[in-house]
């Protein structure tokens, strides 16, 4: 590339990718909660991966970031996609809405005090 990237830019790009595959196949194979905590890891690596490459291309291009997009601006134009990073944390809020949702309800029933019930 002409704007001087390192490999490992596109190595944590290619690994990013490999980290959504794998999150799409294991969760539509399986389900069980080994799987739910298997699928939260990948997630957050996949948010912390994400936002690394956006870090070491920020050096280069001027980034952006809207909900759930990011705009990349450069001399040669702009390019925008999807926020993985964001994408991934909406993703771990719909994995474990079961166990977020009776918390958030605890909650504000008792006037913003949690205790967790073992």
């Amino acid at each position: 590339m002409s704007i001087g990237l390192s490999e490992g830019v596109f190595l944590l790009s290619r690994l990013l990718a490999i980290l959504l595959i794998t999150v799409v196949f294991i969760h539509a194979l399986f389900d069980s909660k080994k799987i739910r905590l298997i699928t939260s890891t990948i997630l957050v690596l996949i948010g912390g991966l994400h936002y690394a490459v956006l870090f070491s291309i920020s050096q280069y291009v001027v980034i952006t970031i809207y909900p759930l997009i990011i705009v990349e601006h450069s001399d040669a134009g702009s390019a925008f996609y999807l926020d993985f990073g964001q994408l991934s944390i909406i993703l771990l809020l719909i994995l474990w809405r079961d166990r977020i949702k009776p918390a958030i309800k605890r909650c504000s029933s008792t006037g913003g005090e949690y205790t967790v019930n073992e």
